[in-house]
């Protein structure tokens, strides 16, 4: 399975236009029955506040075909869009290596998103994925919703990225507080250094919507 990532960054004062514009952009895919929802990015690695739709595909021939498609709402709302942004709309597919576990339920919107990203070192593709599937697991084990994907377009460097939901941010601090205190998770941390390019990149997004219809 694929996510396409479509990330908008309001112009000045077409911030809660903007985010009604991509609200109504996600109830149309939905009625396509494909999974898709709406995020706030606070945190997000760039400078500026940005939203972002996040489509589910099946296959790449899923997307190249929902890509090509001419739905005129979705297009005459893509179009709108355009005019309320402050630059190009960044699109980037990532590939669903690691699904979610089926026994976590998803947390009820609004809830939030945690994106941890390692850009890999040369020669260390295999090593950073075990790596990265370790902590999956791990987030699992502590009844986290957590899945592993790896860029496949709309980056400049490989990479992979755990993201993890969470009802609130509560949860989050508890789960930073519980790592602090893991001398296991420190030890395996302590690794990272040798398997990334460059420090991890951590970005936090409130989820606005369903998931599905």
């Amino acid at each position: 399975m694929y996510i396409q990532r479509m990330t908008m960054y309001p112009a000045l004062n077409n911030g809660p236009e903007l985010r009604e514009l991509l609200r109504q952009q996600v109830e149309n895919i939905h009625t396509t029955g494909k999974t898709a929802t709406l995020t706030a990015d606070v945190l997000n690695g760039h400078q500026g506040a940005s939203l972002s739709m996040h489509i589910v595909h099946n296959t790449l021939e899923d997307w190249e075909s929902f890509r090509r498609s001419g739905d005129a709402s979705r297009l005459e709302i893509l179009s709108k869009a355009r005019t309320l942004v402050s630059r190009p709309i960044a699109i980037r597919l990532d590939e669903i290596v690691v699904r979610p576990s089926a026994d976590i339920e998803l947390p009820t919107p609004p809830f939030w998103s945690q994106r941890i990203t390692g850009v890999r070192k040369l020669g260390k593709r295999q090593e950073l994925r075990k790596f990265m599937e370790d902590q999956v697991a791990r987030m699992t084990s502590l009844g986290r919703r957590t899945h592993l994907v790896s860029s496949l377009y709309g980056t400049e460097e490989p990479s992979y990225s755990m993201i993890s939901f969470h009802q609130n941010m509560s949860d989050l601090d508890e789960l930073r507080a519980y790592n602090q205190e893991d001398p296991e998770y420190a030890k395996a941390i302590a690794q990272l250094p040798e398997l990334i390019a460059k420090p991890p990149i951590f970005e936090l997004s409130e989820v606005l919507t369903t998931l599905r219809a």
